[in-house]
């Protein structure tokens, strides 16, 4: 639930991720370049590693869409996501490499690192 009232009474709407998801927590990485990068925790690995999804937002903070999958989550619940200071739209992130059969099931392989570029958000997302 998203609100962006700043008086006692609010009005919260529901956001919108692009397909129903199984989730366990929630982790909001960055907003500091008008969109909300939200992790949503999906799989919980022995040891308690994880991985999650990474969805980016529209401008209104509401719509979401899939920017990375099966980003890597430690035990300790610290998601591989990071910015890079002083480079606009520039993230750093580590995701766990499974082939096709393995998606379905959580997998303790280890993550590898991929740069990825800010998605802007598309006009026909509402």
């Amino acid at each position: 639930m998203i609100t962006r009232d700043t008086g006692i009474e609010k009005t919260f709407t529901k956001a919108k991720l692009p397909v129903e998801v199984l989730e366990h927590s929630y982790t909001i990485l960055d907003t500091s370049e008008g969109s909300v990068f939200l992790h949503v925790n999906h799989n919980i690995q022995s040891g308690g590693a994880s991985t999650g999804n990474v969805y980016i937002s529209d401008a209104s903070g509401l719509s979401y869409s899939l920017s990375l999958p099966f980003n890597h989550r430690d035990k300790g619940g610290k998601c591989d996501f990071e910015k890079v200071e002083g480079l606009e739209g520039i993230y750093l992130a580590n995701f766990v490499d499974v082939d096709e059969k393995e998606k379905e099931e959580s997998t303790s392989e280890q993550p590898e690192t991929g740069i990825g570029e800010k998605k802007k958000a598309r006009k026909n997302r509402q």
